[in-house]
């Protein structure tokens, strides 16, 4: 049954030579929701998802001229309620004040709202922002403070933990605090407060963008990417630096510096971006600013790049996965329903937009084809087959259990290869590497110091017994029970093993198929349970046989595969 997964494993790789059965790629599907109402869009509101509620809260922009006609900024204090399937925003919601430029974190107990500026001052003020889905009311509880006002900050949240990397301090640009905070949601209401915790190896900043993936190890991490440092000249003029450094705290880490890890820089600039988690390794950047027009007049300002980054967290690594319909800073970006939505937001400097963006992630799909159907069923047909050759042979259970001793020893050694092999072989312990390190490899390699030891050692000694089994010399060593113990134990540990064998490739299967998995793994169940107990240990062994050529076949398959499409 091992080496049959295998098969249907191996069947899948060389699935691009067949042309035309590729379907196009694209790595996000856009749409639209419904806009903003009754305004011209906000930048630097509060986004998040609660009770199946999209939620825009607060925000600030230019309702009456653009700036450099001499618009006057305005902050808000409305919040804007999208509940799932429904074609209109509800409105007629406040917040206890104007406030924008904050940080939001969507929660099961509610979004929380982190910080935040207004005309005046920055805060430090934290709330948890709830939907009510049945009552249509929204409610606003108090948490506690950070330890010092601000805004534009980035924050994520791992567990029960909400992280917080401070940003300005007040309403001076320049007023900047390098500062990480914890509080711990977890703890009963009268126990939470912030915890102060070594901040990340760079400069202070504002804009920066953080994230929540995983490490590769099984480990969330935050990530905290670019962001803008204001600083004031000998002439009290602001400068602004755009940064692409990037930076991994590890909450596993022990506590101090080696919790922040530098990683790689980013292509360019994405201050005020947006981010989310993608996968089990990606990080999305959506737009950003670069601050490549920076000198320029703002009326003369282009909009901000469309361009999407992709991070990947194993490979350290930057690729750009693509452009967004809209360019958009200063907002947030959340998961609703099954689809990444980023509302309103800031296209260039001094002008919203009140429209929403909505991204689902178009999976990379392939039709199995005629070609490889018929080459799976002729296949499995051929297994079967060859169990009801083999079946006409058998006169006894010295048949059935020990092939007539009519096995050469060259086929009765691959067979023992092929039964070692498994999913876990082709698809875990490759992911093991890729996803941490090599470490597991060396304990391959002792079976080239055992191989010896059996085959000189301990095989003749069984053969000389004529035993069928390990188990029965277990008996005639020692007694009945501990024959039926060490037969029992092994049986729980194959039912254990072979559910994860079979479980792993039919996951490949169904996802290149549409096969149900449940199908999927009766179909291999089945009819590896019918070609053994029709031909016994005689068809195992030469089907065991063509599938080491099928599974060495499909492994140099994809090894040129590799070479040819990568390049080396």
């Amino acid at each position: 049954m091992r080496t049959l997964a295998c098969f249907c494993l191996i069947l899948i790789l060389p699935l691009p030579l067949f042309a035309g059965q590729e379907a196009e790629k694209a790595p996000l599907s856009w749409s639209a929701l419904p806009d903003l109402p009754g305004t011209c869009g906000l930048g630097g509101a509060f986004v998040g998802v609660h009770n199946e509620a999209l939620i825009v809260a607060g925000g600030a922009n230019f309702p009456s001229a653009p700036p450099w006609v001499g618009g006057a900024k305005v902050w808000h204090d409305d919040v804007y309620v999208l509940e799932r399937g429904a074609g209109t925003w509800r409105t007629g919601y406040k917040l206890e004040h104007a406030l924008a430029y904050g940080a939001s974190i969507s929660t099961d107990r509610g979004i929380v709202l982190i910080g935040g500026c207004d005309a005046e001052k920055a805060y430090s003020t934290v709330s948890l922002l709830q939907w009510d889905r049945i009552e249509k009311s929204l409610s606003q509880e108090p948490l506690p403070y950070l330890p010092a006002p601000s805004s534009y900050l980035a924050a994520g949240m791992i567990g029960d933990i909400l992280y917080v990397a401070a940003g300005q301090c007040s309403s001076d640009p320049a007023d900047l605090e390098k500062a990480f905070w914890a509080l711990d949601l977890a703890r009963p209401e009268g126990r939470r407060s912030w915890t102060p915790l070594e901040p990340w190896p760079g400069p202070p900043r504002i804009k920066a963008v953080a994230a929540v993936q995983s490490n590769g190890s099984g480990s969330p991490c935050l990530y905290l990417f670019s962001g803008e440092r204001p600083t004031k000249t000998a002439g009290e003029e602001i400068e602004r630096k755009y940064l692409t450094d990037a930076y991994r705290f590890d909450p596993a880490s022990k506590t101090g510096e080696k919790a922040w890890k530098r990683i790689t820089p980013l292509p360019h600039p994405t201050a005020a971006g947006c981010a989310l988690s993608w996968g089990q390794s990606h990080v999305l950047l959506f737009s950003g600013s670069t601050g490549a027009h920076i000198h320029e007049p703002i009326d003369l300002r282009p909009e901000f790049p469309r361009e999407i980054l992709a991070y990947h967290t194993i490979t350290d690594t930057w690729v750009k996965a693509g452009d967004m319909p809209q360019s958009v800073v200063t907002t947030t970006a959340c998961w609703w329903a099954d689809a990444m939505v980023i509302p309103s937001g800031e296209i260039r400097p001094g002008v919203r937009t009140p429209k929403v963006q909505r991204a689902e992630p178009a999976e990379d799909r392939f039709s199995f084809g005629w070609i490889n159907y018929a080459i799976l069923i002729l296949y499995l047909a051929l297994l079967v087959a060859m169990g009801g050759y083999f079946s006409r042979r058998e006169k006894s259970t010295h048949d059935f259990f020990l092939a007539g001793k009519r096995i050469p020893w060259w086929a009765a050694g691959l067979s023992i290869y092929a039964t070692q092999l498994s999913a876990i072989t082709f698809v875990a312990t490759p992911a093991v590497a890729y996803a941490s390190n090599w470490l597991v490899y060396p304990g391959y390699f002792t079976i080239f110091l055992m191989a010896p030891v059996v085959v000189f050692f301990y095989l003749p000694f069984f053969r000389r017994l004529n035993l069928t089994t390990a188990y029965e010399y277990l008996e005639k060593r020692f007694n009945v029970a501990v024959r039926l113990f060490g037969s029992a134990s092994f049986i729980v540990f194959q039912l254990g093993r072979m559910a994860i064998v079979v479980y792993l490739p039919a996951l490949a299967l169904t996802a290149i198929t549409g096969m149900d998995i449940y199908l999927c793994i009766v179909i291999m169940g089945v009819l590896a349970t019918v070609y053994t107990v029709l031909g016994g240990m005689e068809a195992v062994i030469w089907t065991d046989v063509i599938q080491v050529v099928v599974l060495l076949g499909g492994f140099l398959m994809g090894l040129l595969l590799v070479i040819f499409s990568e390049g080396g």
